[in-house]
């Protein structure tokens, strides 16, 4: 077992090695993330440290709540993740680099908006036209959607 601490991002990485004999694929576990370490993006001109961009397009988790954009019947399509309950997309917003857009195949059932969330997935970059503004967060090739217990 590897374990690392990246301290520019906040992030302890611990990798498991398979043994010589099994030559099974050993699952990578996905650092966490932190809203203070996505803070670092430059809303205006989309300028991130060396630190912040190592770690976007990689296998990453972040906790946080469900702010719903669109919803059917199923329940919540599209969402923001957002750090804090108390955010909401009344003026004044949220900054945008505080706010990770997701788009779901399937829908997230209505009872999850109430409770904290963890995903795990690839962050990448994007200039939004909306009423949010500037460049924020995207999440792209999502792996997983948990419950969390908080």
């Amino acid at each position: 077992m590897i374990t690392r601490w990246i301290p520019a991002v906040g992030v302890l990485v611990v990798v498991l090695s398979a043994c010589a004999r099994d030559e099974a694929e050993v699952p990578v576990i996905a650092p966490e993330i932190g809203w203070t370490a996505l803070s670092k993006l430059d809303v205006e001109s989309g300028a991130r440290p060396q630190s912040l961009r190592r770690t976007l397009t990689k296998p990453v988790r972040i906790h946080g709540y469900v702010l719903p954009l669109e919803a059917n019947e199923g329940g919540v399509t599209s969402f923001l993740l957002v750090p804090d309950r108390s955010y909401c997309v009344h003026v004044p917003p949220p900054p945008p680099n505080q706010l990770v857009l997701v788009h779901l195949e399937r829908p997230l059932h209505w009872r999850w908006v109430e409770s904290g969330i963890w995903l795990t997935g690839a962050l990448d970059v994007v200039q939004e036209k909306s009423e949010f503004g500037g460049f924020m967060y995207k999440m792209q090739k999502l792996t997983s959607l948990e419950r969390a217990d908080w």
